[in-house]
């Protein structure tokens, strides 16, 4: 059976202890062009670790850009879900991508 709608984007998300957090969801056609996001628009990253992180984005053009502090990225485990939530200013909530963390520093999963 085919997808009413497209499914997100699945992506690991790479942290590390001691380092900060940068995203940048850049807004793109089908083609790769950049398409800026409409006014009002907001974006934010949701990781699903406890307690959650709701680190809210930038937005400028078509870019999109988060930063979460190393403090709250330590606490991060491995595994945990995260995604991409773009509000529209008619409060459409859409995800273009979403996936789990990963750690490159040995945390393990608690």
């Amino acid at each position: 059976m085919a997808d009413l709608y497209p499914p997100p984007a699945v992506f690991t998300l790479p942290l590390s202890l001691g380092r900060d957090l940068s995203v940048d969801f850049q807004r793109q056609d089908s083609l790769g062009n950049a398409v800026n996001y409409a006014s009002g628009t907001t974006v934010v990253l949701i990781i699903d670790s406890t307690p959650p992180v709701n680190a809210s984005a930038t937005v400028s053009g078509n870019h999109a850009t988060v930063l979460v502090a190393s403090t709250v990225v330590d606490l991060i485990p491995k595994g945990v879900l995260w995604r991409c939530r773009v509000t529209l200013p008619d409060t459409t909530h859409v995800v273009p991508a979403n996936g789990q963390v990963t750690r490159w520093d040995g945390k393990p999963a608690t």
